[in-house]
């Protein structure tokens, strides 16, 4: 009886010993107080963000007939070779220092904090792959609940704006480079599987890996703070009772957009972020996808970019990863 009861004794305290997850729980632990120190400060500025749109020929649109559905196809201009002509769009968008994750979150870290990998391709220092914004999600509120701080994930704009070297920005095709095959693994040079992460060189913030390895998920925009729905609230009331909100004038209009806003996400709870974000959008070239879809400047190229792929919340893909962002405070 006692030789049995040290049989099952044996496995339960090298159970305890090494942690569900497959790793001594001191190593874990390791992993996650590292964490600040592959944090870079990303300093705030106007970023300006321009993109390429096919022009519609109006005439042309105009006469086309309704579908069945009773949608008019739009009709676009096209070159004497045929190609759709394009413009480019600059959108100018303010945005608040913060912290970024100078490389991909690492399955080791992933590891340390949820017990699992689901990973296709395993490796300590490979990126996580194969994970939806849900998931993600559930990683950062686990990694706040160990850590105390309020990691979250970068929003698209932060993260196009880090890309692209923020106020160090040298306006390089790739995030680094203009060569694609110093700074990002693509279909040319990967062998069609990610590699460990901050193997090439990095861009001018200090980030790798941000123009090829895995997407990376982000947010299109965070949910408003509760307070700013009580104050919409309030004046709702207020005009009910007849009491006319005092408007802002023009000047503080102006200076409300042009100031950017720290992002705050508290106590946001996971389904109220998912509800914001039912599309959300995967970010970065991957180890699958030619290098010249994966520039930054869509005017250096003609191809149609993949550098700002949409996709459903919940779903997941060998390509699909993350890296934290931190607010700066």
């Amino acid at each position: 009886m006692k030789c049995c009861k040290m049989l099952f004794a044996a496995p339960m305290l090298l159970w305890l010993l090494v942690g569900c997850g497959g790793q001594p729980k001191e190593t874990g632990v390791a992993v996650v107080d590292s964490l600040m120190s592959d944090m870079v400060v990303v300093e705030g500025g106007v970023f300006k963000e321009k993109k390429l749109v096919a022009v519609i020929d109006s005439a042309a649109t105009r006469k086309q007939q309704p579908d069945e559905e009773g949608m008019v196809r739009l009709v676009y201009l096209r070159d004497s070779a045929g190609r759709v002509v394009r413009k480019t769009r600059t959108r100018t968008k303010p945005i608040s220092s913060f912290l970024l994750l100078r490389h991909e979150v690492t399955q080791e870290l992933w590891q340390a904090v949820m017990g699992n990998n689901p990973s296709f391709t395993k490796g300590k220092r490979l990126p996580v792959e194969n994970v939806s914004l849900a998931d993600c999600l559930d990683f950062v509120e686990r990694l706040n609940e160990m850590t105390g701080r309020e990691f979250r994930l970068p929003t698209r704009d932060e993260w196009m704006w880090a890309a692209h070297g923020g106020v160090k920005g040298k306006g390089f095709a790739y995030a680094g480079s203009n060569q694609a095959d110093s700074v990002a693994w693509t279909e040319e040079n990967s062998d069609l599987h990610t590699h460990d992460v901050g193997l090439l060189a990095a861009n001018e913030l200090g980030l790798y890996d941000m123009s090829g390895n895995v997407g990376e998920w982000a947010v299109k925009e965070y949910p408003e703070p509760i307070p700013s729905i009580w104050i919409r609230g309030i004046n709702k009331v207020k005009r009910w009772l007849g009491i006319k909100p005092k408007r802002p004038s023009k000047e503080e209009i102006m200076k409300e957009r042009r100031s950017p806003k720290p992002i705050e996400t508290g106590k946001l709870e996971k389904e109220s972020i998912l509800r914001a974000n039912q599309s959300a959008v995967v970010l970065g070239g991957t180890f699958s996808v030619k290098a010249e879809h994966m520039v930054l400047t869509p005017e250096l190229t003609d191809s149609l970019a993949l550098i700002n792929m949409r996709a459903p919340a919940k779903e997941r893909h060998i390509i699909y990863g993350l890296r934290l962002a931190l607010t700066s405070k």
